[in-house]
């Protein structure tokens, strides 16, 4: 990505003088049809006013590689219509082009799915990092890990989420999805892209709140193969810090009938448990970010089922058990299932209602339908005036008349 415009012609100097072709540089590649458009013939296309367009023509520009020497040429070609009819004054462009250049900086475009999976890796490691504060820190954590995953999986950081897919996926009611959604917008941890509209989920776009997809050397990024090799059973403290595999286990378990019995907590508290490697309540509290009082309530709830043990020192160790067969003796199961079940039938609700209706004849267009054009039969005057009857010199014509009047001849 070039730097931002400094109102001389540094750079790589020499452009194309058709933005169609591709420049010398060979980081820099030609326009779409109609930025190209905008640029040759000064129209301001879908744009309402004459800067929004100059702008989406310099942020193309800025995607494709141009620097400011290659767009401040193209401008300067005596027939560049966005110069004769857009914006003519080269201190006014050089600010237009600062304000884009600002603007890609701020959110760069994704070209594949391995960069977006490379940035996913910075934001997963910068909330790894991160100490969220309030009291539903530990949700907005869980649903963006599990929003991280879904990201990293499809290889995109814009990406569409529906509340009850966030909610069968993480345990927990629509309602608590939107609640952490909203959270997660404030926190800056999201932005909404495109809100929702109809049948479609309003899509978001994951950053970090320090900096949204920040442009830095990319080399300094960890990499996902470099997280989930950190996966192991031998390092129990911060399973939050660690990569997919790890991030996912939490959400499996969150979403089966034992768990969305017991609540997030004594899923997280689970999770980080460890079958080998005894941990006290205290280090509990540090890793999973829950409250003194709820770590110690549900760490007594899992014993009492048979998930935890509390071995010699006070410390705890997980229990590993057939969560099926344990929701069974709970009396839980089918939970998740009655969840997708009725989300299903909410989804198919919802569908009906914002479908088109099929166009229905009113009785105005019906009454319309009834008041038929009569065809009037015109005879054609000949060169000479002579009005000359027959059918093959009649031009027949269609007027407006009333269906009562009938048909004249």
């Amino acid at each position: 990505m070039t730097a931002h415009g400094e109102g001389r012609p540094a750079g790589d100097g020499a452009a194309s003088k058709n933005p169609n072709e591709q420049g010398n540089s060979t980081a820099s590649r030609p326009l779409t049809g109609l930025m190209s458009k905008i640029l040759r013939t000064g129209t301001k296309g879908k744009y309402p006013r004459p800067e929004a367009a100059v702008l989406a023509v310099m942020t193309s520009a800025l995607n494709k590689g141009w620097t400011w020497a290659k767009f401040h040429t193209e401008w300067s070609q005596p027939e560049c219509g966005m110069r004769l009819k857009l914006v003519s004054d080269g201190a006014e462009l050089l600010k237009l082009w600062e304000k884009a250049s600002a603007f890609v900086a701020d959110s760069p475009p994704v070209i594949s799915a391995s960069e977006a999976r490379q940035e996913l890796g910075l934001i997963r490691a910068e909330l790894s990092s991160t100490v969220l504060e309030g009291r539903n820190r530990v949700r907005d954590r869980e649903v963006l890990k599990f929003i991280l995953k879904k990201a990293t999986r499809q290889g995109r950081l814009v990406l569409p989420l529906a509340l009850r897919t966030i909610a069968e996926g993480t345990g927990q009611s629509v309602e608590t999805s939107r609640r952490a959604l909203e959270s997660l917008v404030s926190r800056g941890w999201l932005t909404v892209h495109t809100p929702s509209h109809r049948a479609l989920a309003t899509t978001y776009r994951v950053h970090t709140p320090s900096r949204r997809s920040s442009t830095g050397n990319a080399t300094s990024a960890p990499s996902i193969s470099s997280l989930q090799t950190q996966c192991t059973d031998e390092t129990p403290l911060r399973r939050r810090d660690l990569g997919e595999d790890c991030v996912s286990s939490v959400h499996s378990m969150a979403s089966t009938d034992v768990f969305r019995s017991l609540g997030r907590s004594a899923a997280v508290l689970y999770d980080h448990l460890s079958v080998t490697s005894p941990m006290k309540a205290t280090e509990l509290v540090d890793s999973t970010e829950l409250a003194r009082r709820t770590v110690f309530k549900w760490l007594g709830r899992l014993k009492e089922e048979g998930l935890a043990a509390q071995v010699e020192g006070g410390a705890w160790v997980r229990v590993e058990v057939d969560l099926e067969a344990l929701a069974e003796v709970m009396g839980v199961s089918g939970k998740a299932e009655a969840q997708k079940a009725q989300h299903a039938r909410e989804r198919e609700a919802w569908a009906l209602r914002v479908a088109k209706p099929p166009k229905v004849a009113s009785e105005q267009s019906r009454a319309s339908e009834e008041t038929r054009t009569a065809e009037v039969v015109i005879p054609m005057r000949r060169s000479n005036g002579v009005r000359r009857a027959g059918r093959k010199n009649r031009k027949r014509t269609r007027l407006p008349v009333p269906a009562s009047a009938g048909v004249a001849a």
